[in-house]
């Protein structure tokens, strides 16, 4: 028997993963792909090759710095 106000569950099994259990009361998870569609910046994405870039010349400077410097140096490149 439930405690009172216990939300009704619904459980479905998985061969893999065992058992993923909803709340019936509750909007179902997104998975990951979900959660990118319905992400308020997805039309920039949509839109914008470089993204989260403007362009690509601050693509191609991101990409340099992750290619050629420690965390540490591009921290001190980027407080300039």
């Amino acid at each position: 028997q439930r405690p009172p106000g216990q939300t009704d569950l619904l459980a479905k099994y998985h061969s893999t993963s065992g058992y993923h259990y909803l709340l019936l009361d509750q909007p179902h998870p997104q998975n990951i792909f979900q959660e990118m569609q319905s992400h308020p910046l997805q039309q920039a994405r949509e839109t914008n090759v470089w993204y989260p870039f403007d362009r690509l010349g601050e693509w191609s400077l991101a990409k340099f710095l992750v290619e050629n410097l420690s965390q540490m140096q591009i921290d001190k490149f980027l407080k300039l």
